[in-house]
């Protein structure tokens, strides 16, 4: 599947209707969310959540969800249990694909995919899943989208970048499922829970539609995510860097692989990274996440602030292992 198609999906993607409405959101958007059983030697091991997102059966939820299973079923949303095989898992972006292989009584509903790119802070937020397990099919939570572009760590402790947070109840079980907007559009996976020594803090976090979908694609084509690595390692730019713009913005260079792709390319330490295939890079959450949707064996620009003045550097992305 091309780049330019899964960005095509997202540019194109609309909403068939205009939701005012919680109970009318829940009632489009809940057949789309499953329950993933997930066994082991033929034991149950654990369950969480998922969310249809083809009409073919491919369901999108979380890899900590899945692992450590031989044996899968999907519960939809009226109760109904049906097979299911893992398609394949991701640990960098917790994100894994299971198919519904067996005989449904009625066909699939997918769900609207939305976009990120416009979502701000105190916009509503509903989450769909299906938490502990509970009989009577998906559990719908609403609360605002608290904060965008989080870092955290997912429970197998790899880092996840950009992610969505959110006040809306997200219970033990309701991993993977359904971060939807006002108007029913999927914005997130629901990934982790804010835990501290005193507990659940009340805030979710949701790998964003756009990162869950490229990645998604990508294990059904291959198998395995692709993510693209330029190589080198930063830090948010301070006050005490140069920035051109007049306030701290970029990535500071602060340590680079010689033989890597920015090495060879002529990236150097000190350099300040300001922009990346002309999108602007706020901070490292930025260059990572951007790096990480690059395709491997393609050439990415890197817009740098390098001695009091600018240039622009192509680099022939790696890939990341």
């Amino acid at each position: 599947v091309e780049r330019q198609a899964v960005q095509t999906a997202f540019t194109s993607a609309g909403v068939s209707a205009s939701f005012t409405d919680v109970a009318d959101i829940a009632e489009v958007v809940t057949p789309s969310v499953v329950r993933v059983e997930v066994y082991r030697d033929g034991q149950t091991i654990g369950s969480g959540s998922g969310v249809i997102f083809r009409d073919d059966g491919h369901v999108i939820t979380n890899a900590h969800v899945v692992d450590d299973g031989d044996q899968f079923r999907v519960v939809m949303s009226d109760g109904e249990f049906i097979d299911a095989d893992l398609v394949g898992t991701d640990s960098l972006t917790d994100i894994a694909v299971v198919r519904i292989t067996g005989a449904a009584s009625s066909p699939f509903v997918p769900v609207t995919l939305g976009s990120t790119t416009a979502l701000r802070a105190g916009e509503p937020a509903i989450a769909i899943g299906s938490p502990l397990r509970l009989l009577g099919g998906p559990t719908v939570t609403v609360g605002v989208v608290s904060a965008l572009n989080r870092r955290l760590q997912s429970p197998k402790g790899d880092w996840l970048y950009d992610l969505v947070q959110t006040d809306a109840p997200i219970s033990p079980g309701s991993s993977g499922g359904a971060l939807v907007d006002a108007s029913g559009a999927l914005v997130g996976i629901t990934t982790v829970i804010a835990v501290s020594d005193v507990g659940a803090e009340g805030l979710g976090f949701a790998t964003p539609v756009e990162i869950a979908y490229e990645v998604a694609l990508d294990l059904i084509e291959w198998g395995s995510a692709h993510h693209g690595l330029l190589g080198l390692r930063g830090e948010d730019a301070d006050t005490h860097d140069l920035a051109p713009t007049g306030r701290p913005t970029g990535v500071k260079v602060r340590d680079i692989d010689p033989e890597g792709p920015a090495g060879q390319a002529g990236v150097q330490i000190g350099d300040l990274v300001l922009s990346l295939d002309a999108a602007p890079v706020e901070g490292m959450s930025d260059l990572v996440v951007g790096a990480r949707l690059l395709e491997p064996g393609s050439k990415a620009v890197l817009e740098l602030y390098r001695d009091g003045g600018f240039l622009a550097i192509t680099v022939v992305v790696g890939e990341l292992r």
